[in-house]
This record gives structure tokens, sequence and C-alpha cells, in this order.
């Protein structure tokens, strides 16, 4: 809902919205729904009916969807991108949120994430020395927080530059969380890394993509 709500306060059109079962693995229903998989088979359907022809024909997707948004699990965003596929929408481009990614590359399971495209914190898409000793130091604790040690270091460090942000709206802190900056109501706002699942794993994209 809150996806949709700025979407289309910026000017956007929702053309299709759908809830799934997280507790399961096959989203052919949903995808059929939204796809409009099923009225194309009945077009084909009717045509052969009508025609009393036998010929070949595929299934298509509708064609009046620029991108697919999810907000997914790593166990189910790797189930769509398949399925997707298997309906003929393989090309559609995926955008989704850090839910999708554990946070450890695991090119095994995470291969069929491949193009999907999502935004999440440096310290995460980056290996950085300080999270390898982090890590050496508690390996049984240290991945399920990985996330929470982030928002430490940024807590820690931001009260430094807390006055230099809020003198201008131009003023950026890199932290580990994001690109930190302070808004005139003194609320600070982060702006995430944009990265593409590649064979598997993560690779951050340098090129600026909306905010």
């Amino acid at each position: 809902e809150a996806f949709t709500a700025r979407w289309e306060a910026l000017g956007g059109r929702l053309t299709a919205a759908l809830p799934f079962d997280p507790s399961v693995s096959d989203f052919a229903a949903p995808l059929q729904q939204m796809l409009a998989i099923n009225a194309s088979q009945n077009r084909i359907n009717t045509l052969r009916r009508h025609l009393s022809l036998k010929f070949e024909a595929e299934v298509q997707p509708r064609h009046d969807i620029d991108y697919l948004f999810i907000a997914a699990q790593p166990s189910q965003a790797r189930q769509i991108r398949p399925q997707l596929k298997f309906y003929y929408a393989g090309a559609l481009p995926i955008y989704a949120t850090s839910h999708l990614y554990t946070g450890t590359v695991d090119r095994s399971s995470d291969h069929d994430m491949d193009d999907i495209l999502f935004c999440d914190m440096p310290w995460v898409l980056n290996d950085t020395a300080q999270w390898s000793a982090i890590l050496a130091q508690y390996p049984n604790q240290a991945p399920p927080l990985k996330r929470l040690y982030a928002l430490g270091s940024d807590s820690y460090n931001l009260i430094f530059y807390l006055d230099d942000l809020a003198a201008s709206s131009s003023h950026f802190y890199e932290g580990q969380t994001g690109r930190l900056t302070v808004e005139s109501d003194r609320h600070i706002h982060r702006q995430l890394q944009w990265a593409r699942f590649v064979k598997g794993a993560p690779e951050k994209i340098v090129s600026h993509l909306p905010n």
C-alpha cells in the first residue's frame, strides 16, 4: 500500500496489484491473473472454435506492464523469475526491496534472481574490513544481525556530522546504512545503494537510478 500511494502520487499508474501467500512456492495463480494469461488462452480457444482449424499459438502475457515490483523474502523471490519466464514474461524488469537478499552471497540459491534490481545498505553490498572483523569475532551471531551493525555504526559516527548536515540540504554523509542527509524538519533521510543480481550475486550499480 505504501508503494502504491507513493507511485500514484508521482503520477504513475498501477496496472495490477496482487497479494500472495508467503507460505507457498508456486505463484502460478497470481502470476496468471496479473499477466492475463487465462484471457490470452481464452482468445486462442475462441479462434479455434470459430475457425474450426487446428493451429499452433503461444499464450501471450499482457503488454501494458512496464515493470514488476515485488516485496518478498528470498525463498519467494527465487521462484518468481523462473515462473515469469515460463509465462513468456522473463524480460519484464523486476524491482524489489532489500527483503529478497539475505545479506550473504549464495550463488547456488540466488542464481534464479539474476537481473532483479533492488536497493540495500552499502554495508551489505560492500565487503568492508570492519564487517570482516566483526564476522571473525562473532561468526554465529553476526550474519543475522548484519544490518543492525550498520545502524549502530552510523548512529555513533553521525553525531560528529549533525551540525554540518543540518546547515545545508546539499551536505551528506556516506554512511554504512546509505547516503544520509538531514532535512529541514531535522529528520534524517537515507538513500540506499542500487544493485542487480548477476550470476547469483549482487553487483552494485554505479549509474544513478531513481531514489
